[in-house]
C-alpha cells in the first residue's frame, strides 16, 4: 500500500506531461497566443493545468510590466471587482463591500494608479479600462490516476475563474468512468483521458461559462500573467 501511494505522484506527473504536450499539439489560429501553466493557484484550490488564450487584444497593458504584475495579488483583484468602469465609487462604500482598511485600499489604489487602471479622485476612485478577463478562453484541468469524483469535485471549484473545466484520467479509467456522463454534464464539468505519448480522447466536452467570480478571474489572469510562459505576449499587445 505503501508503495502504491508513493508512486500516485510520480504518475500524475506523467499524466501532466501527457496532457500538456497534447495540448500543444492542438492546432491555433492565424493570430491566436497560447500560453499552459502548470499548478496555478487561484486560492480556491491548485488548477493541475491550464490553458489560456488571446487574440491581440488582450488589453491590461500595463500588467505585462513586470514591476507592476509583482504588486498583484488577491487583494488587489477584489478591489478591482469593486470599481467601476467610468465612474467614481466611494471608498468608504469599497470598504464595506471588501472588509479592507482605508489605509489597505489606498496602499493597493496607488499601485492600480500607477498601472494605469485606476484614477483616484479625492476619496473616490474609478477604473479607467473595464475588468474583462484579458484572455479570450481560459480551460482549467484537473488530473488524476484514478479518484474521479475528488477531481470532478476539485474542477468545479475551478468554474470560480476558467471558462471551461475538465478531469482528466488516464484513458482506460476516464473510458470506464465514461458510464458517468450525466453527472459530469449535471455540472458542465470535461472528462477527457490521456493516452501516452500526447493524445487525448474526449467522453464529455465541458461547456464554456462565465468565471462566477470576477475577483478570482482576475486573480487567475494576474497569476497566468506573471508566469514565464506569458513572454510570449510581450511585443503582442500594441501599447
Amino acid at each position: 500500500m505503501k508503495r502504491a501511494f508513493v508512486g500516485v505522484p510520480k504518475q500524475e506527473a506523467k499524466l501532466h506531461r501527457s496532457l500538456v504536450a497534447a495540448l500543444q499539439r492542438a492546432p491555433l489560429k492565424t493570430g491566436i497566443k497560447r500560453i499552459i501553466c502548470r499548478e496555478l493557484d487561484v486560492w480556491h484550490g491548485i488548477a493541475d493545468v491550464v490553458v489560456a488564450t488571446a487574440n491581440g487584444s488582450i488589453g491590461w497593458a500595463g500588467l505585462l510590466i513586470p514591476a507592476h504584475l509583482k504588486h498583484l495579488n488577491l487583494t488587489t483583484t477584489k478591489l478591482l471587482a469593486q470599481l467601476r468602469f467610468g465612474s467614481y465609487k466611494s471608498l468608504d462604500e469599497i470598504a464595506k463591500s471588501t472588509g479592507f482598511s482605508n489605509r489597505t485600499l489606498w496602499e493597493h489604489l496607488q499601485t492600480l494608479e500607477a498601472a494605469g487602471l485606476v484614477r483616484c479622485k479625492g476619496s473616490n476612485a474609478r477604473l479607467l479600462r473595464a475588468t474583462r478577463s484579458p484572455f479570450v478562453d481560459v480551460a482549467a484541468y484537473e488530473v488524476k490516476v484514478s479518484d474521479w469524483r475528488h477531481a470532478l469535485y476539485q474542477a468545479t471549484h475551478y468554474r470560480s475563474f476558467a471558462n471551461r473545466c475538465s478531469v482528466a484520467l488516464p484513458d482506460a479509467k476516464a473510458k470506464a468512468v465514461a458510464i458517468h456522463r450525466e453527472t459530469f454534464k449535471r455540472f458542465g464539468i470535461g472528462l477527457l483521458g490521456i493516452k501516452a505519448p500526447a493524445t487525448i480522447n474526449w467522453y464529455v466536452k465541458p461547456v464554456r461559462r462565465m468565471p462566477f467570480s470576477t475577483s478570482r478571474m482576475l486573480l487567475s489572469s494576474v497569476e497566468i500573467l506573471k508566469r514565464k510562459e506569458s513572454r510570449i505576449l510581450r511585443g503582442f499587445e500594441k501599447y
